[in-house]
């Protein structure tokens, strides 16, 4: 009897098991589109990822909820649980999105265009109406200094030189640093005319930088004259401590063309914080909740250039969330004139000042056929009979399309919602900064992708296979990173 019973008991779990398992297919989230990210329907801190129509359940850090809006961990004040929650993001409008990110830019903010002189280091009080959880500590850059005394010095044959300028008394002023290549190499001068837009400052210039240092480059003193340091933080009163002022003006220095000059400067800045605020959610992120490994195998010369690293996963860091082995290969190769420094230590992109400098370099950097987002914004690029008749036309919405226009951009793009925000958030720091942005063109829905027909397609990468010739598709050595036809000849 007692064998039976125990047979009967074994059933009924087993009955129960597959029961369970049966339901759980049942009632598992069922994607409504191929990709993308979806709200969970009954938990406000979820949602789901869905890859190829396969669905994956992630979860919000502790104390936020999923935007469904911005396909961002929010805070509770700005998300509707369980009210008025799509389905689907692709009926999305977007109602409510403005709520949630653009308070952080307060109209109230003046911008400061006289003094360049040191501010504190703690951040002030925001003047917006957005609670902000009592976990949000005070920025200092103290932290953040002990963490950029940790990163690898930078190899790279780019140099400066100063020049001793004076003035009408005969008296001297501080030198001016002027970014150049030292290695002799067979460029075009289509090459050496981008060049002047993606030199980079060593390590030994950047380091030096702090708010209101006399010292500190012709592109850093404008920046602070736009944006001081309480400006700073008050648009971003969310930012995570490792997005310090200190680290920004670190970046500005590293690239000498981006705010060279004051009247593009606050295009530039209300173009990228735009960007950088859909991105981080308000620099809140310094890493991809998402933890995939990002790691690209399939194409032979990312394998043999840029491989991963074991134990590394190259998910989004950083202001701009840079993603994927090859990208934190070629960041790397032009920050230190090698791709193990950043695709051993992916962390830095996150920790230290590099966190906006990969950021930058993006900015900088044109991937043919596109043109960098700085020419874009700069009026460098223009573009041409094809890119006019794709309706590919200068401003925020052409470099949305540099960014990320296979997802946000089109009549019917996988992430409609991304664009929308990205044009709130422009608008609303362009209000901040004092920018007249009426004549630009800011969103991407009616754009057609860059194409080869455009005027953006200039052979800049050395290719092995080909003698180490100058083509206009990628490969690992890009003749914008000083060093890198020697490389090349060494790699054949």
């Amino acid at each position: 009897l007692t064998f039976f019973l125990k047979i009967l008991v074994m059933r009924l779990f087993s009955g129960v098991f597959v029961l369970s398992n049966l339901l759980s297919s049942v009632f598992s989230f069922s994607c409504p589109d191929s990709d993308g990210f979806f709200p969970a329907p009954s938990d406000c801190s979820s949602f789901y990822q869905c890859v190829g129509w396969y669905s994956y359940h992630q979860a919000c850090p502790s104390g936020l909820r999923y935007n469904y809006g911005g396909n961002y961990c929010d805070w509770p004040d700005n998300v509707k649980c369980y009210e008025e929650i799509p389905t689907t993001t692709s009926g999305s409008t977007q109602k409510s999105s403005t709520s949630s990110m653009s308070t952080t830019v307060s109209t109230t903010i003046k911008v400061s265009s006289t003094s360049t002189e040191s501010t504190t280091t703690k951040s002030p009080k925001t003047t917006t109406t957005q609670s902000i959880p009592s976990t949000t500590s005070k920025k200092t850059d103290t932290t953040t200094k002990s963490t950029t005394e940790k990163q690898p010095q930078t190899t790279s044959t780019q140099t400066t030189m100063a020049e001793e300028t004076t003035t009408t008394e005969g008296a001297s002023t501080t030198p001016e640093l002027i970014c150049s290549y030292l290695e002799d190499e067979p460029i075009t001068p289509e090459v050496r005319s981008q060049r002047l837009s993606t030199c980079m400052f060593p390590a030994s210039i950047v380091d030096s930088v702090e708010p209101g240092r006399k010292e500190n480059p012709a592109n850093v003193k404008i920046v602070e004259a736009i944006l001081t340091e309480e400006v700073f933080y008050t648009a971003f009163p969310n930012a995570n401590n490792a997005y310090t002022y200190t680290n920004f003006l670190k970046a500005i220095a590293t690239f000498p063309s981006v705010c060279k000059a004051e009247d593009h400067c606050k295009q530039e800045l209300g173009n990228m914080f735009a960007h950088f605020q859909q991105e981080t959610a308000g620099l809140f992120y310094i890493e991809e909740i998402n933890k995939f490994p990002y790691c690209s195998q399939w194409t032979p010369w990312v394998l043999k250039n840029f491989p991963c690293s074991p134990g590394q996963l190259y998910y989004g860091r950083g202001a701009k969330q840079l993603s994927w082995n090859y990208n934190y290969g070629a960041f790397s190769q032009a920050m230190y004139g090698d791709p193990r420094v950043l695709l051993d230590n992916p962390d830095l992109v996150a920790t230290t000042w590099l966190n906006f400098a990969s950021g930058i370099w993006f900015f900088v950097a044109p991937q043919p056929p596109k043109p960098s987002m700085l020419d874009i914004v700069s009026g460098s690029w223009q573009p041409n009979e094809a890119e006019i008749a794709a309706n590919i036309l200068p401003g925020l919405g052409a470099t949305t399309m540099v960014i990320n226009g296979a997802k946000e951009c089109g009549p019917n793009p996988s992430n409609p919602t991304a664009s929308l925000n990205r044009q709130r958030y422009y608008t609303s720091f362009a209000g901040a900064l004092g920018l007249d942005i009426s004549g630009e063109k800011l969103d991407c829905k009616d754009m057609l992708p860059f194409s080869t027909a455009g005027s953006a397609n200039p052979a800049i990468y050395w290719d092995p296979d080909y003698n180490c010739r100058l083509v206009n598709w990628q490969t690992a050595f890009s003749a914008l990173v000083d060093g890198n036809y020697q490389r090349c000849l060494d790699s054949k």
